[in-house]
């Protein structure tokens, strides 16, 4: 029903840039599909069973298709009916990342044993809230500058500053505030 109501809005708001990427209605079938991914896991039934022994060769095929659509980002989703289903495509894309990596028996590679992924990863949320910030402020750092004037300025140099911006960010609301309520959650687990 959250995805359905969330492709709706998409629909609605199909021309209408700002709120197709801030609104949380037109944002929240990623979190219904992550919840499903949960619900899945926690119910293990036959489909979430299947999904776990994926052969390799179709773990390889959709990790190939999920990067294409990242780099190939403009392209593939340059359509209206793209636009509105480009949320939930990454979406489940993203899902199947996760779930691959959690689960899966057929896994190309472990992303745990990468140096710094775990670390990054129990900042997460720090990236999710503040990665826009980060983008924003390095435009405007390398702006003032006069650094953001050549292609690779703005295609390498920018993303990997906004990147260093987004971590520190995160990683002082992970130490300052999330960490305060994760311990706490503690108390309220079964």
């Amino acid at each position: 029903t959250i995805i359905l109501a969330s492709i709706a809005f998409r629909i609605y708001y199909r021309n209408d840039g700002i709120t197709l990427f801030f609104n949380s209605f037109c944002i929240m079938s990623d979190f219904a599909v992550g919840a499903w991914l949960a619900m899945l896991a926690i119910n293990q039934n036959d489909f979430f069973i299947w999904l776990k022994k994926i052969p390799r060769a179709a773990v390889a095929f959709t990790y190939v298709i999920l990067i294409s659509c990242i780099i190939f980002y403009h392209p593939v989703f340059d359509s209206s009916v793209a636009t509105i289903l480009e949320r939930l495509i990454l979406g489940i894309g993203f899902g199947f990342v996760i779930l691959d990596q959690v689960f899966g028996e057929n896994r190309i590679f472990n992303l745990h044993k990468i140096p710094g992924i775990v670390w990054l990863g129990k900042r997460a949320y720090g990236f999710y809230v503040f990665h826009q910030a980060g983008i924003l402020i390095a435009i405007k750092i390398l702006t003032a500058l006069h650094f953001i004037q050549s292609p690779f300025q703005f295609v390498v140099l920018m993303p990997l500053l906004a990147f260093a911006i987004t971590i520190a960010m995160a990683a002082l609301s992970y130490r300052f505030f999330e960490k305060y309520f994760l311990n706490w959650k503690g108390k309220f687990e079964v």
